[in-house]
């Protein structure tokens, strides 16, 4: 996915209107603190599938309504099973998976769907994505 300037301005307009930290933005989108700030600063001109498909959502009400050259790529990878999850989430805490190239979208869907509260939600997600 191209970086332009319209998707900068949208991530902009985004992290200020939802009066949240970049910080927080990044967490809550599921995409990494560090790609968030490379965006904003244009210091790359390319976001990957797997990062579109996290931040297109928050960013989608800031982009032009005849905004039709981006487009949301379709998941390739299968949904965890229910009864794995547990696993699949002690296995990353513990180091035993290792997450560099699993979409964020399917990390933070095992840990919504996790029965935690929702302050060990942010806790985790902040751990795995620090």
């Amino acid at each position: 996915m191209e970086l332009t300037q319209t998707i900068i301005n949208a991530i902009n307009h985004a992290i200020k209107n939802s009066k949240v930290t970049a910080k927080e933005f990044a967490r809550k989108t599921g995409v990494s603190e560090s790609n968030l700030s490379r965006w904003r600063k244009r210091s790359v001109y390319r976001i990957d599938s797997n990062n579109w498909r996290c931040l297109y959502p928050a960013i989608r009400p800031y982009l032009p309504d005849d905004y039709s050259k981006e487009t949301v790529p379709k998941s390739s990878s299968k949904p965890i099973s229910r009864n794995k999850i547990p696993e699949y989430i002690g296995n990353i805490v513990n180091g035993q998976i290792n997450i560099y190239g699993v979409p964020h979208e399917k990390i933070i869907e095992a840990i919504n769907a996790a029965n935690l509260t929702e302050e060990q939600r942010k806790d985790l997600k902040d751990r795995i994505f620090s």
